[in-house]
Parts: C-alpha cells; sequence; structure tokens
C-alpha cells in the first residue's frame, strides 16, 4: 500500500512539473519568436500536441515501470501452485434453491451469479422433474415401499 501511494504521489509531482515546464517553455517561445515564424495558431497546435503527449507519458510510464503485483490465486500467493484437489472451496449446497429465484424452502438467499461474485468457487445443483401436487398424491397412494416404509409415511 505504501508503494503504491508513492508511487501516484509521484506521478502527480511529475505531471505538475512536466506540464509546468511546458507552458514555461511555450510562453517562452512566444516571447522569443520571430515575427516571421508561422502564425501562433499553428504554434499553438503544434503546443498542445506537444503537452498532450508530455502529459499522456507521465501518467502511463510510473504503472508500466511499477513493480507488478505478485500473482494471486483465490485471494493468496501461496494457493497458486497447489493443485485443485488440495485446496478446500467454498460450496454452496443446494446452490440452485435460492431465495432470489423463488424456491419453496430455499437454501440460500443470493442467486448462483451472486454466490459466484461473492467468493463460492463450487456449486451443488440438484436437477429435478417438476411434480405436481396431484402427482407426488398420486405416488404416495401407490408406492413401492416396503411395509415398513408404509408404517412410516402413514404415522408422518
Amino acid at each position: 500500500a505504501v508503494d503504491q501511494a508513492v508511487a501516484t504521489g509521484l506521478t502527480a509531482a511529475l505531471t505538475a512539473l512536466v506540464g509546468g515546464a511546458l507552458l514555461t517553455a511555450t510562453g517562452w517561445a512566444f516571447l522569443v519568436r520571430p515575427r516571421t515564424l508561422p502564425r501562433p495558431t499553428a504554434v499553438r497546435g503544434v503546443a498542445a500536441g506537444v503537452t498532450c503527449a508530455a502529459l499522456a507519458g507521465a501518467l502511463l510510464v510510473p504503472p508500466v515501470l511499477g513493480p507488478s503485483a505478485p500473482r494471486r490465486c483465490q485471494g493468496s500467493s501461496e494457493l497458486c501452485e497447489l493443485r485443485y484437489d488440495e485446496i478446500a472451496h467454498l460450496t454452496a449446497h443446494n446452490a440452485m434453491s435460492t431465495t432470489a429465484d423463488r424456491f419453496i424452502g430455499p437454501l440460500q438467499d443470493p442467486d448462483i451469479t451472486t454466490q459466484l461474485d461473492t467468493g463460492v468457487r463450487a456449486l451443488q445443483l440438484d436437477t429435478y422433474h417438476w411434480e405436481s401436487p396431484q402427482d407426488i398424491a398420486a405416488r404416495l397412494d401407490n408406492p413401492e415401499f416396503t411395509p415398513e416404509q408404509r408404517r412410516l409415511v402413514s404415522a408422518a
């Protein structure tokens, strides 16, 4: 963080210094120029172009020359050398069952995109064929349950 603050401060100082030097040089050129030189509008255009180029260079050079940030994998540089199976990943159980998608009995509040944006890296998804309440009732009326399972369903 300190390196970034120093680089930003140096960039701001260099920008002001280069801009001031260019303005001073342009003013001096107007004072000492012979009257036979090109029209002032041509000189102004060249001065404006040089000023823009110098300011762009002053703003772009420090980030390019600065130290590159260390490689980070899932928020930590120590994880970059590990294989996928050597890392514990934040996982959302029944990630598709969200309040955002108006599931009955949702297990997650945000939708899948928001889960991924907030750091979830593994999604456990269940897929089912939708059954109406009538389909479920018909299946329960004639189940392929064992007698013990039928007693448990009846007791519930």
